[in-house]
């Protein structure tokens, strides 16, 4: 009997797993996992680009996200609230109120600004790189508006609009008023056409800014911006069309602050008594050099066009006029020297909020010009140094930064436009 012989089978010999093969194998699919969960984040979560374009202004201002490592890394004591962030509550009318809200503000507030127009691409407004003249301020705006934490990219969560169109280049090509509110108001029109966010409250949620005379004026002919947005404005005076309850002032320099020697602390050292910061043609000017004449205000210097060392060496700096009584004032502030401001048809800027008699004279009637000589000199010199004090402590909020500041004329503004927003729409709203 022959015997079957079973084949034997051949052990399979096991090869040692490569680990480094897996792990990249495993990362592979890790990193393509990432990139599909980011690109549909990207495509279908909004907020998720927000937070991206947020991100590199807050690598950029590290001290906004960790103030006390910064400040420690620093050598700064961490505890120490930087003078930013610090106001003075006795140039306020309500300090505890403001400090509050504009926390609050800060919180909530959410400004998307509408992209470039294709019909008018030049009219959107490129801030320049040098800053200066006597609408620099909207400028500053422009270029702030872009720079601050307040602006998103997400227009679902946004409480506040702003209309990106500016004048100032219509002003260098020498366009009429009517052509000019006739392309505001075609601009308005695209953006109701293209997005719903203007029907929901009427405009009441939109914001325009304007610096220029001839740009008030035009912004006062578009029917749509004088109903229910909220324009700020360089002039603010009656015969533009400003409404306080509803329009805002914008403060007007002719540079930005940047010179600290420019001011002078020691009021001995102030040799002039007043000086004129008004326009040339005023006739306000006209009537006090009546007075000269008549030998009633000698110590009153009414040269026009005073410089920055006229400023610094006089206690008290008129400023009257419309075109302006913003720069009069903003130099004054940034001198030292008291400014005496007569507001018969103008609002000054951060009225509901500064309490401007802790740091200049205001005389609300033109006609009081002939006994404005006695009135300064009838305040003693307690009185005048704490005025003077006043212009020191009151500065940081008329200085445009790039970028924005806490407390700065920026945020300043943009609290005037939230108080007047919740005022219309509510909190809840906001």
């Amino acid at each position: 009997m022959r015997i079957r012989e079973i084949p034997r089978r051949r052990l399979r010999i096991r090869r040692p797993t490569n680990w480094i093969h897996t792990s990249l194998f495993f990362l592979a699919v890790i990193y393509f996992l990432g990139l599909c969960l980011f690109a549909i984040s990207y495509i279908w979560l909004p907020q998720f680009r927000t937070i991206l374009w947020r991100y590199p202004n807050q690598i950029r201002y590290p001290d906004i996200i960790f103030p006390k490592i910064f400040r420690s890394a620093a050598g700064l004591d961490p505890h120490q609230v930087p003078d930013s962030d610090i106001i003075a509550p006795e140039i306020f009318r309500y300090a505890e109120g403001f400090e509050r809200n504009y926390e609050e503000m800060e919180r909530k507030l959410k400004v998307y600004v509408y992209s470039e127009d294709d019909e008018y691409p030049d009219f959107y407004f490129y801030p320049p790189r040098l800053l200066f003249g006597r609408y620099s301020s909207e400028s500053f705006f422009f270029k702030n508006i872009k720079e601050t934490r307040l602006r998103t990219l997400n227009f679902d969560e946004a409480n506040l609009f702003f209309i990106p169109i500016s004048c100032l280049k219509m002003v260098e090509r020498a366009f009429s008023v009517t052509r000019m509110a006739t392309i505001i108001e075609n601009y308005i029109q695209r953006l109701i056409f293209n997005y719903p966010f203007w029907n929901r409250t009427s405009g009441a949620d939109h914001f325009f800014v304007a610096c220029h005379e001839k740009c008030v004026r035009a912004s006062k002919e578009v029917s749509l911006l004088m109903d229910n947005p909220i324009r700020v404005l360089c002039s603010p005076y009656e015969d533009a069309g400003y409404i306080p309850a509803k329009d805002v002032s914008l403060p007007q320099v002719m540079e930005p602050f940047h010179c600290e020697d420019g001011r002078n602390h020691d009021s001995e050292n102030r040799t002039i008594f007043g000086i004129w910061g008004g326009p040339i043609n005023s006739y306000m000017r006209q009537k006090m050099k009546e007075l000269l004449v008549l030998g009633m205000d000698p110590e009153i210097d009414l040269e026009p066009i005073p410089d920055r060392e006229d400023f610094a060496r006089s206690k008290y700096c008129i400023c009257h006029g419309i075109t302006l009584i913003g720069t009069c004032i903003a130099d004054s502030i940034y001198c030292g020297c008291v400014p005496v401001i007569f507001s018969s048809y103008s609002e000054l800027p951060f009225n509901d909020v500064l309490d401007w008699d802790k740091f200049s004279v205001v005389i609300l009637n033109e006609h009081e010009v002939y006994a404005m000589k006695e009135r300064l000199v009838l305040l003693t010199d307690t009185q005048y140094i704490s005025l003077q004090e006043g212009t020191d402590k009151v500065q940081k909020h008329f200085q445009w930064n790039s970028p924005p500041k806490r407390y700065d004329a920026f945020h300043m503004v943009m609290y005037d436009i939230w108080l007047r927003v919740m005022s219309k729409l509510g909190v809840a709203r906001m």
